[in-house]
């Protein structure tokens, strides 16, 4: 995983803490990225608790919408 971010996004600048979600065991972590190939995603870890120990259960990655792919969006 890391090796795929590092060649997707280059070396991440702003890596910041913006949302945490604790749900009845999970958490969800948002964080606000900045890359050197990506001005601005945001990268998602949702974590299962076992105990008190919790474990990376989901990644995702979330990157703004392209101006042409919103354009198309509002015509519809």
């Amino acid at each position: 995983m890391h090796a795929q971010l590092a060649k997707d996004f280059g070396k991440l600048t702003t890596n910041q803490l913006i949302v945490v979600e604790k749900h009845n065991g999970a958490d969800v972590l948002l964080y606000q990225v900045v890359a050197e190939k990506k001005p601005a995603a945001r990268f998602v870890y949702l974590f299962k608790l076992n105990g008190e120990k919790p474990l990376l259960n989901d990644f995702s990655v979330m990157l703004p919408q392209q101006k042409e792919a919103a354009k198309e969006e509002a015509k519809k």
